[in-house]
């Protein structure tokens, strides 16, 4: 073979490759010598599928909920020449080559592999996929200042109110602290009444810093707890359940009653704890009401986790949300200080009026006893005066007298 027909193989095997690279097809391109054109070259090249590659870098996406689908990065781009790509949500999802769309609160696992087209080889598999971490959490720009608990985040409003994020399907706590003492209230959501994502919150109203509202909420109290209520252990709260799209749980399903737990003082007697619905018209009291520490408690009823063991709870099943009151129970009913107020006011007007009457009796004669004893003296101070007179006038003449 001469130097020159040596050159012509590698350029011309030079050629081919850059139009194998080029073509990007699989298959076999041949180059050999011409039967009909002496000093002419054919070649053979055998071109092979192409790898794909993952380049999705970010494999952990947040996306704040807006109440309408939301969509991941589009897949289909990255992999539109390439072939054709594969989803499913979760473990227990089904593939399918639809793009998925995400709306509700949660944390999902997004799993995909892409099929190769005939020039390129599979991206992973059905039975060893890849995947995305995708979380869709509501926005708490206006819940308030963000508080830490002993690893359970609350949030406090200006005004007062603590709110908690119901995330999971289980006990939600929440610490409310005002006036240098501080309570859990705890919401079950075992039954998955609440969308995740909507915020659990109370707001504890303080007699002297809140007295418009507490008296406002105080005075529809029906008398009888008024009466029966130990007034340093009367306690009057607002609580609720926010959904993710702002609007309030109100009123549950008739055949749904809510857990809700309130961590009560040492003090408070087991049989004497009281809670109701504060109403417009008849207060609503709660009638299954357990009582006990966290440890009693918690031996009762499973996966509760109280956050403190201190103190004891109290243990209501709710159909409403806002207003409530709990109080201890006294022994002997009482009347408050507004009810003794007004009693005092009702005595001293029904003496007033007595007063009264008995001058207007005395002045017209109206056989009051005073009357009597007046005219009876009167009487007897003229008998004296006849029958005494004689006497001091005998006196009267006796010159040593």
């Amino acid at each position: 073979m001469s130097a020159s027909n040596g050159v012509m193989k590698v350029f011309l095997s030079s050629i081919v490759m850059v139009m194998a690279i080029w073509c990007v097809r699989v298959g076999t391109l041949a180059v050999a010598p011409s039967s009909s054109t002496p000093g002419r070259y054919s070649a053979t090249v055998e071109i092979g599928k192409a790898d794909l590659y993952d380049n999705i870098k970010n494999k952990d996406l947040y996306f704040t909920y807006t109440g309408s689908d939301i969509s991941i990065p589009d897949l289909e781009d990255e992999y539109s020449n390439s072939g054709k790509v594969y989803y499913k949500i979760g473990e227990d999802g089904t593939w399918s080559n639809d793009i998925p769309k995400f709306k509700d609160v949660g944390e999902y696992k997004l799993y995909y592999y892409v099929e190769g087209d005939e020039n390129h080889n599979d991206l992973s598999s059905k039975e060893e996929p890849l995947y995305l971490n995708i979380e869709v959490g509501v926005s708490k720009d206006n819940w308030g200042t963000k508080v830490n608990n002993g690893g359970i985040i609350n949030y406090v409003s200006k005004n007062g109110t603590t709110s908690a994020e119901v995330d999971k399907y289980g006990v939600i706590w929440l610490k409310e602290e005002s006036d240098g003492t501080s309570a859990w209230y705890g919401l079950d959501n075992s039954q998955g009444i609440f969308k995740r994502g909507s915020k659990f919150w109370v707001r504890w109203l303080n007699k002297e810093k809140d007295k418009k509202e507490y008296d406002k909420y105080y005075e529809k109290l029906d008398e009888e707890h008024k009466r029966r209520a130990e007034i340093d252990k009367l306690w009057v709260f607002l609580t609720g359940v926010t959904d993710p799209d702002g609007n309030e749980y109100t009123n549950l399903d008739l055949d749904v009653r809510v857990p809700y737990y309130i961590q009560l003082g040492e003090d408070w007697d087991e049989g004497d704890v009281n809670a109701l619905f504060i109403s417009e018209n008849e207060d609503e009291s709660i009638d299954d009401i357990r009582f006990g520490t966290a440890k009693v408690l918690n031996e009762q009823f499973e996966n509760i986790n109280f956050p403190d063991t201190s103190g004891s709870y109290a243990r209501l099943l709710l159909k409403h949300f806002s207003p409530y009151a709990v109080y201890d129970k006294v022994d002997t009913p009482q009347i408050d200080e507004k009810q003794n107020i007004g009693q005092k006011k009702s005595e001293k007007i029904s003496n007033e009026k007595s007063a009264f009457a008995r001058s207007a009796n005395m002045k017209t004669g109206g056989g009051s006893t005073e009357v009597e004893y007046l005219i009876a003296f009167f009487v007897m101070l003229v008998v004296g005066y006849i029958y005494l007179k004689p006497m001091y006038r005998s006196k009267s003449e006796r010159p040593w007298c």
